[in-house]
């Protein structure tokens, strides 16, 4: 269902297994330093929605529309533990963003919390 970005710390995966089992990080497939480009194939092909702090992903989402789907978690320099519990507290959020059908990009800001 997700895959984590590179710049999201993998541990997220271990934080949050008891509501997204499925999570896996690009670390999974040995993509930790792969570009933008191969990392969005890799979750189009395997049918992932990529959760990332990188706004390229925005552009890409804009400019190839989905699948992939993307969520941008747009929360400055914080914690990992932060972001668990941001991601926690959004989870009914996410679980429909993944279900829609129409929508392709899901922003998580500070300002939603």
């Amino acid at each position: 269902m997700l895959l984590l970005d590179q710049n999201l710390s993998h541990y997220l995966k271990f934080m949050l297994h008891d509501i997204f089992p499925e999570m896996q990080h690009v670390k999974d497939f040995d993509s930790e330093s792969s570009t933008d480009m191969k990392i969005w194939d890799l979750a189009q092909r395997e049918n992932y929605v990529i959760l990332t702090k990188d706004s390229d992903f925005y552009q890409m989402s804009v400019s190839y529309g989905f699948p992939p789907k993307v969520i941008w978690v747009n929360l400055g320099n914080c914690s990992t533990k932060h972001i668990a519990d941001v991601l926690r507290r959004h989870k009914n959020e996410i679980e429909n963003f993944v279900d829609d059908k129409q929508n392709s990009f899901l922003l998580l800001t500070s300002n939603k919390f």
